[in-house]
């Protein structure tokens, strides 16, 4: 979690070394689950 400071800092700006280190930690954990891949097409039967 943000500290109050920069929770309340609604547009994204500069915020504490603290908080910068969380969502360098957390943001590509997110990107990662949110993207989908797309399905993997399947091998034509023989």
């Amino acid at each position: 979690m943000p500290c109050d400071t920069c929770a309340a800092e609604t547009r994204p700006g500069p915020v504490c070394a603290r908080c910068a280190a969380l969502a360098q930690l957390t943001q590509p954990v997110l990107r990662l689950r949110t993207r989908r891949r797309p399905p993997v097409p399947q091998a034509p039967a023989r």
